[in-house]
């Protein structure tokens, strides 16, 4: 991910829809309000996270089952 003062560009691998919905709220934003790169990068870094969520969740569930 590289961020500078007027942008943010995150790689990514695979197609993923979730890219474009961020996109989607980045443009849509209210009375022509231009959003600042670290709205930007919150909204990439949030889709990065929650992604990573059935993982964090299957992790826990088999440290839970080891510790049983």
């Amino acid at each position: 991910m590289f961020i500078g003062s007027n942008f943010v560009a995150a790689i990514r691998h695979g197609n993923d829809s979730g890219y474009l919905r961020e996109s989607d709220r980045l443009q849509d934003c209210p009375n022509g309000i231009k959003p600042a790169p670290a709205f930007a990068l919150n909204l990439v870094l949030d889709l990065v996270v929650d992604q990573f969520r059935p993982v964090i969740e299957s992790v826990q569930d088999r440290f839970q089952s080891l510790e049983s």
